[in-house]
């Protein structure tokens, strides 16, 4: 009975759900994999279920909550090591120029707005290409905890940046 009520609940509500993940996702197709990854995840759990509004309220979290997933997904992909552009052939030599400028300022900005553990932890990540557990075994700590130092450490090197920018 409690797979029929999901499944009920599931059809009555599609259109809704896929309002809902549209509401924060961009594209129609991820709102569709999302509502479609929200009922696989509740269908795994369809005993804990009792009544329609129990599982209107869970469709709507859950779809909710995947739907952000996605965005930080694309959003942690978006992030770009910090000579990223260093390396890019290019014909103008203004342009290399200021690249290294900008590279140069901003290990100054590092090298004093920066712990030594912080930016020893920041430039292994981006200019050695090492991986965020292989930092979190050198520095005894976990890959979650790399991750965060390294994305505090960016963004204070930034608005530092942007900051002599203006």
């Amino acid at each position: 009975m409690k797979k029929e009520l999901l499944t009920s609940v599931y059809k009555k509500m599609r259109s809704r759900l896929i309002a809902r993940a549209r509401s924060v996702v961009i594209s129609d197709d991820e709102a569709r994999d999302v509502i479609q990854e929200a009922f696989c995840n509740l269908w795994a759990h369809h005993t804990r279920l009792e009544h329609e509004s129990q599982a209107e309220a869970l469709f709507m979290t859950t779809v909710r909550n995947l739907s952000i997933d996605v965005i930080r997904r694309d959003n942690a992909k978006k992030t770009s090591p910090l000579e990223e552009n260093i390396d890019a052939p290019d014909t103008n030599n203004t342009d290399a120029e200021n690249r290294m400028e900008t590279y140069r300022q901003v290990e100054r900005i590092a090298k004093s707005h920066l712990s030594e553990r912080d930016r020893a932890i920041l430039f292994r990540r981006d200019r050695d290409e090492w991986s965020f557990e292989d930092i979190a075994e050198e520095y005894g700590t976990t890959p979650a905890n790399v991750r965060v130092i390294v994305a505090r450490a960016r963004k204070t090197i930034r608005k530092i940046y942007l900051d002599n920018a203006k």
